[in-house]
């Protein structure tokens, strides 16, 4: 089934996996879908989708809350994959979540 699927077909695939909730695996499973060939177009296709977020939460940027702190403090910023950044200063905290969002793309394992 999914050698036949044509780039208009996927958007609208991602959009019913979007809306689903059901996991990457799970939505594959339940429609007959290859998860390497799912995988694959949505990595080229929806990128946004790599890391897991799905409807309202595409942007990272919305997942995070702004806070108040010191503009001259130093702040160290830890991700799930273990790459911890230094910061002299507090950076703008919308800079920080479109960071992590880029550093959690580039780093997903499949």
């Amino acid at each position: 089934m999914t050698s036949k699927i044509l780039p208009e077909q996927w958007s609208k695939l991602f959009k019913q996996y979007e809306r689903s909730g059901l996991k990457k695996g799970d939505f594959c499973k339940k429609f007959g879908l290859s998860r390497d060939v799912f995988y694959s177009n949505m990595k080229q296709l929806r990128p946004d989708l790599i890391g897991g977020y799905r409807g309202k939460h595409q942007d990272s940027a919305d997942l995070f809350l702004p806070i108040k702190s010191p503009q001259y403090r130093k702040m160290v910023v830890k991700t799930s994959s273990g790459i911890e950044i230094e910061f002299e200063q507090t950076p703008d905290s919308k800079w920080i979540a479109s960071l992590l969002k880029e550093l959690e793309v580039s780093n997903a394992t499949y």
